[in-house]
């Protein structure tokens, strides 16, 4: 999450430099869309690991569930 976080302080601060200063828009462009890629893919990989996070507690609690009914 760190990853992402410090990528989106990034983002904001290229669009607060491009309202305060003079910018090729070209290569603004670029540094934002660049930063945009790279938040993307922190995020997916993010999503990724969070769902197979989640899947593997559910299996847990499922088996947990499994357990009880076997001792009773």
């Amino acid at each position: 999450m760190g990853e992402m976080q410090m990528l989106a302080d990034m983002v904001q601060n290229c669009i607060d430099e491009k309202a305060r200063i003079a910018q090729d828009q070209t290569e603004y462009q670029k540094r934002y869309d660049d930063l945009v890629i790279r938040y993307d893919a922190a995020k997916a990989k993010y999503d990724k690991v969070s769902n197979a996070i989640k899947e593997q507690r559910t299996k847990v609690e499922l088996l947990d569930v499994f357990a009880l009914a076997l001792k009773g």
